[in-house]
């Protein structure tokens, strides 16, 4: 008799591709945010193979039939930047008005192929195999990902010791406010390469008692790693069992931006802690006292299903939807309509973070408030004076140099608008606290890539009541700023350590090279 064999494996194509990109983007999204499109593409297969079942009668061919199409849909993306990055082929030939129809031809014939050859049995059971052995591979490195996360979580916690009664606390405590915009640049870069002055800005800051650290760098390109430090008042060398050298697995350093060493202290002292959703759930302090994010009423449960998640929309580039979306690589008016919650979504919350500081400023003393807003940092979504401004597409920006030019005027208006946001809400947060509030701003890294130390500027602003400002200098960096103000406000013995700035790719997170500050010898 005759051995058959059930194909299956067309239905596990969908899932492999999002366990693919799950495994190509850990530490960067939570593993549950691929629950949704695996069942949708899981969903879409079914449909594919319901409707070939009715024109096939054979369930080989028609599984066969089913799979070679759900690979052009599903693969399309990584087919074509495979063929552009490898220059095989003339640019003028890797497009998509050739390439689509020239795979659709290939594979049809692939399956006329097979179908004459009468190996309908010896397929199936060979794309099983396949199948389970290629879903394997990222399934492995999730698991892996996932107990080498778990150790590194564990590893020794800056934050769990014993409260250390401080001497000669001041009877009126400030309340604290920490704005970390994502890639605000300094100053000087702003000039140079966009051509933007931001003096008006800063000025203000300056005529709001505002010491501006003029020639401030990140202590690391990554923003884990430089909030981490930051908050943790030390250099991540100083953890070495939260990562690895030779892993790029964050998760360590992330289980330290929520539970770190400045939030311990400060809760010895009676501090509260507040927390505005960053959208990003490794920089979120969700345990926070008060953390604060946008409710959905009904008309957002009702938009659910239409939006897409930030991992949705990489996914959708990966398959027949990068043609889609690389024939709308303009700016709002020619958005593409799939992606306009996400762009609405992301600009919402930037304006909702802004907007609860005021009621934030109405809880009772003594609070740590911390707020990480996504922006200036891609994509841009605010015009100068805030009005809606968006690229085709969300997670990539334009490759062009004239586009480039364009990117790099929206950074420009991004900030101003930005700006003019901060103003008013430091404005109200002068005037509403009871006593004058500690607040810094500060970026967490750059964004120009022009060289390491373009990429590691930083706006780096104290407004520090009552402080000598003797004490503060232009190149001070961030892991420096709480152990400066512990010391002299709460008479903590921290010491300054000397302010390193360490750049790493993102193919090497935890190999650093030493970037010179040539701020001062630029002046």
């Amino acid at each position: 008799m005759k051995q058959k064999f059930v194909p299956f494996y067309p239905f596990i194509f969908p899932i492999y591709a999002v366990l693919l990109l799950l495994a190509n983007n850990t530490g960067e999204v939570e593993f549950q945010i691929a629950i949704r499109p695996a069942i949708a593409l899981f969903l879409f297969t079914s449909i594919l193979f319901a409707f070939f079942r009715m024109i096939i009668p054979d369930i080989h061919m028609s599984s066969l039939a089913t799979f070679l199409l759900s690979f052009i849909l599903f693969s399309y993306g990584h087919i074509y930047e495979g063929l552009k990055s490898l220059n095989l082929l003339s640019p003028a030939l890797v497009r998509h008005r050739f390439l689509l129809p020239t795979l659709l031809v290939m594979l049809l014939g692939l399956f006329f192929l097979i179908k004459r050859a009468k190996i309908k049995s010896n397929i199936t059971l060979y794309l099983n195999a396949s199948m389970i052995v290629l879903i394997l591979l990222p399934s492995a490195q999730l698991i892996n990902f996932s107990i080498k996360s778990e150790t590194l979580s564990t590893g020794g916690n800056p934050s769990q010791v014993a409260c250390d009664p401080m001497a000669d606390i001041p009877e009126l405590l400030p309340d604290i406010y920490i704005f970390i915009m994502d890639a605000y640049e300094r100053e000087d870069v702003l000039a140079e390469l966009h051509g933007f002055d931001n003096s008006p800005f800063l000025d203000w800051l300056e005529a709001h008692g505002f010491y501006i650290a003029a020639g401030s760098l990140s202590n690391y390109r990554h923003t884990e790693l430089s909030i981490a430090s930051m908050l943790n008042m030390n250099y991540i060398q100083s953890f070495p069992d939260r990562y690895s050298i030779e892993s790029n697995n964050r998760m360590g350093i992330i289980g330290m931006i929520s539970d770190n060493l400045l939030r311990h202290e400060l809760a010895c002292l009676g501090y509260k802690t507040v927390a505005i959703d960053s959208g990003l759930f490794w920089t979120n302090w969700q345990d926070a006292d008060y953390f604060l994010t946008q409710s959905s009423g009904p008309l957002d449960d009702a938009k659910l299903l239409g939006r897409l998640t930030n991992f949705e929309a990489l996914l959708f580039e990966t398959t027949i939807g990068r043609a889609y979306l690389d024939t709308n690589k303009t700016l709002a008016e020619n958005r593409p309509a799939i992606l306009t919650d996400q762009f609405d979504e992301h600009r919402a919350r930037i304006l909702f973070s802004f907007d609860q500081l005021e009621e934030v400023s109405k809880l009772p003393a003594l609070k740590l408030v911390f707020i990480h807003i996504l922006s200036p940092h891609p994509p841009m979504v605010f015009g100068p004076n805030g009005e809606t401004v968006n690229y085709a597409n969300f997670n990539t920006t334009p490759a062009t140099s004239n586009a480039d030019n364009i990117l790099l005027k929206a950074y420009a208006d991004q900030v101003q608008f930005l700006n003019t946001r901060l103003q008013e809400v430091i404005g109200n947060l002068l005037t509403a606290s009871e006593s004058p509030p500690i607040i810094i701003i500060q970026g967490d890294h750059g964004w120009a890539d022009r060289n390491h130390e373009d990429k590691l500027s930083i706006l780096n602003a104290y407004h520090l009541p009552g402080f000598d400002v003797d004490h503060l200098y232009p190149q001070i960096t961030p892991v420096n700023s709480f152990r400066l103000i512990l010391a002299n406000y709460f008479n903590a013995d921290y010491d300054l350590l000397p302010d390193i700035s360490y750049y790493s790719s993102g193919d090497s997170v935890f190999q650093f090279e030493i970037v010179e500050n040539t701020w001062d010898a630029k002046r």
